[in-house]
């Protein structure tokens, strides 16, 4: 798939004139166009990227997981929004590491199937990286996705907004763990942070922040009835992964959910202990539930 033009001199002009780093990769991900801000951000030329992957730009210790997740991606393409809370961390020709927000849009260019990444450094105002990812999953990890909640907490409260949080624990997890090996846990792993990254709106942010444990902030959820929604939809999406690398799983879910109306008066800690202290319940009165309430 790598014969690919583009005829269109004004849209070939505008992609190379985007002030963000934009890739088109086919569905081996491989790189078929980059435009100069791309080149710009990590080092290369066009013609040294269309000799790579996407997977050769990731960090050696995330490829594995990063290939195992951009693969399951590629079975059912779905547009990602760039401000969905996406970080991926990204090695420049010279070496440097740098965090990249990406965007994700499946697109059809001379009757082939591409997907087209957009990308800009993550140094704005809620994105600044400040703490590592998660190696393993690419999702922020505790530091960052505490930062990044925080400035959504304080949003909230300026615009008198709705706030909600999530605590996602996985179910029998241990037992995929001890019975076939922890590289499938880590494949297993992945997968669900692509279930959770799949299911977020455009103000919402998903953390790693233990072993089987996720976090979710959501800016400006409509109401509880939402949240209760999204909560289901999550259990049972994750409750329906059965299959891992040709191995049989058998996982779930327990989540619990705090939602709160203006005038939001509650701390970050406050809000994440209340959620983790739901999440408990529902795991201790039926596996595969969630817990929700209003504070």
């Amino acid at each position: 798939m790598k014969n690919f033009t583009l005829n269109d001199e004004s849209l070939l002009t505008m992609m190379t004139a985007l002030p963000i780093g934009v890739l088109l990769v086919d569905l081996t991900g491989e790189i078929v166009f980059a435009n100069k801000k791309f080149q710009q951000l990590l080092g290369y030329t066009f013609d040294e990227l269309a000799t790579l992957s996407v997977n050769d730009l990731v960090p050696a210790r995330l490829r594995l997981a990063h290939s195992k997740s951009m693969q399951h991606f590629m079975d059912v393409p779905t547009a990602r929004p760039m401000n969905a809370g996406r970080l991926l961390p990204a090695i420049k020709k010279n070496g440097d590491e740098l965090h990249l927000q990406i965007g994700l849009t499946p697109v059809a260019v001379q009757q082939n199937e591409y997907i087209l990444v957009s990308a800009i450094e993550a140094q704005n105002q809620v994105l600044k990286v400040t703490s590592p990812n998660d190696a393993l999953t690419g999702l922020p990890g505790r530091g960052l996705f505490n930062e990044v909640s925080e400035n959504l907490r304080r949003l909230a409260l300026r615009n008198n907004a709705c706030f909600g949080m999530m605590f996602i624990d996985l179910d029998k997890f241990k037992q995929v763990n001890d019975d076939l090996g922890h590289h499938v846990g880590d494949v297993l792993l992945c997968q669900v942070a692509e279930v959770l990254t799949r299911n977020l709106r455009k103000n919402d942010i998903v953390g790693r922040v233990g072993g089987d444990e996720f976090v979710v902030s959501l800016y400006g959820i409509e109401s509880q009835q939402a949240l209760v929604a999204l909560g289901n939809k999550l259990i049972g999406e994750i409750s329906s992964i059965d299959e891992v690398e040709g191995n049989t799983v058998d996982i779930g879910a327990s989540i619990g959910a705090v939602f709160v109306a203006p005038p939001l008066s509650h701390t970050l800690d406050e809000l994440t202990e209340k959620a983790d202290a739901l999440m408990y319940e529902a795991k201790r009165a039926s596996k595969g539930t969630l817990r929700v309430e209003t504070i």
